[in-house]
């Protein structure tokens, strides 16, 4: 978020591609939806901005594109004046068997 109280999302963001280890996706999470404050936190290394108020339909899509989300249910999205149909589930929940608990 690019708002948070201790450091912003551009500091965040910063410190994690800073960090040889860190392979993730970045996502910003944004309220400020104008087109210099959106290319900010591109700047910054965000893999993509996504404005406040936050649809899930969105967050299913953006899931699925990096490979978060299994294909089973349709979603209808709108967004720009584009309609279109998904297929997105998101992933079971691994569940834990009895052999992966530490004794």
């Amino acid at each position: 978020d690019k708002e948070m109280p201790v450091m912003d999302g551009h500091e965040a963001t910063r410190i994690l591609r800073a960090n040889p280890k860190f392979r993730g996706h970045i996502v910003g999470v944004t309220g400020n939806a104008l087109d210099f404050q959106i290319s900010e936190f591109l700047s910054c290394g965000v893999d993509e901005v996504i404005t406040k108020p936050v649809k899930r339909d969105r967050i299913a899509l953006m899931l699925r594109q990096y490979g978060l989300l299994h294909d089973i249910a349709p979603i209808h999205i709108v967004e720009s004046g584009i309609s279109s149909t998904v297929d997105v589930s998101v992933a079971p929940p691994k569940t834990e068997s009895p052999n992966d608990r530490e004794s």
